[in-house]
């Protein structure tokens, strides 16, 4: 057996692997076993180093991007309060008070914190610019729309099915499929289906046992061997609950002898295509995952797959989100100051603002574009 401090290869070298050679030819099953578990191998690689990153932005952005955010955060509520002090003024005409209303809502939007000065705020502008049999519509229509979109129950990958779902169709035909009464063909494939299922799980729980029971540190004397198989059990047991059946067969391989090594030689036609079939299921699930991961639409995405790249980009992005943070609170900083010495400045800005009754994000991005041009 060999223990941790023995070990002197790495972890790619220690990937079981059927080796051809001029007498014989791989076969087909023997290749994507090969394949399957050199992508696997792969994929838990750049899944290790996109959560190590992860990790790094969030510690690195709450050390030097958090503060500058809060600073933001400050000047975007204290231009609220400048809006809501003008609207009160004689000096804004009506149609600039119709568009210092409509301002605040984007603003309180854009924010998107609940905060018991947002909603007061909120409340008090619907009414002003919609009556208020008006805003108590908008609002029962913003309650439906909270709950439609209340996923905090699921995590990550839950939501990413359900949505997949949703755009490929499958949500709906599965509810149809749910209330069809099944045939004794459905019944007979999700029979065997449980019955594979089945089987994987023992070949699975089969290597889980074979690695318990020379590696347990409760069968061992020694007090130093005992602690690293403490150690060692401690993978072996997360592996097995996460149905890791990659990281079992490379324990098996690392810590076990007489298994063959390596290099497989003698493995049955049939527990081959177990062992594909749960490296495939292994496969898929992290796939989706690093697709989850890399996501272009999601925040972190691109971030993510650059930094698998280059672990430097994340200090590259976080220095370069800072300065721009910091750009974007002197401008806000700056027009607040603006706006407060003298109301017609607010004015000036007022008239760069069009209202349009018939399309609802007009004024989305006019704040920013302002800002921009100052």
């Amino acid at each position: 057996m060999k223990l941790e401090s023995d070990m002197k290869e790495d972890n790619k070298s220690l990937l079981p692997q059927f080796v051809e050679t001029k007498k014989k030819k791989l076969n087909r099953e023997e290749k994507f076993f090969n394949s399957r578990i050199n992508t696997i191998k792969e994929l838990k690689e750049k899944i290790g180093k996109a959560n190590e990153a992860l990790e790094e932005f969030q510690r690195l952005g709450q050390k030097e991007l958090a503060p500058v955010a809060q600073k933001i955060h400050n000047e975007k509520v204290k231009f609220l309060k400048i809006l809501d002090k003008s609207y009160d003024l004689k000096y804004f005409r009506k149609k600039e008070k119709e568009k210092i209303a409509y301002l605040i809502l984007e603003e309180i939007e854009e924010i998107g914190l609940e905060d018991e000065f947002f909603d007061e705020l909120e409340n008090k502008y619907r009414v002003l610019l919609y009556g208020e049999s008006k805003a108590e519509e908008i609002d029962e229509e913003d309650e439906d729309e909270d709950e439609d979109n209340d996923f905090n129950h699921h995590n990550q990958k839950d939501m990413f099915n359900e949505f997949f779902k949703f755009l490929s169709g499958e949500e709906e035909h599965d509810k149809k499929q749910s209330n069809r009464k099944k045939t004794a063909n459905q019944i007979k494939a999700e029979e065997k289906k449980q019955a594979e299922e089945k089987r994987l799980s023992k070949t699975t729980r089969t290597l889980y046992t074979e690695l318990v029971k020379v590696l347990h540190p409760d069968k061992e004397p020694d007090e130093d061997k005992r602690l690293q198989k403490t150690e060692i059990m401690k993978k072996v047991t997360e592996a097995y609950k996460n149905d890791d059946y990659f990281e079992l067969m490379r324990l098996q391989i690392e810590y076990l002898e007489g298994v063959g090594g390596k290099d497989i030689k003698d493995v049955s036609k049939d527990t081959l295509k177990q062992y594909n079939k749960i490296l495939l299921e292994q496969k898929k699930a992290l796939e989706l995952e690093w697709s989850m991961l890399t996501n272009p639409f999601s925040p972190f995405g691109i971030m993510i797959e650059n930094c698998v790249k280059n672990i430097s980009y994340l200090h590259y992005k976080i220095k370069t989100d800072k300065s721009q943070m910091n750009s974007l609170q002197k401008k806000l900083a700056n027009n607040n100051k603006l706006f407060e010495q003298d109301k017609k400045n607010l004015r000036e800005y007022l008239k760069s603002v069009e209202l349009d009754d018939d399309d609802d994000d007009e004024f989305g991005g006019f704040l920013d574009d302002f800002f921009g041009n100052l």
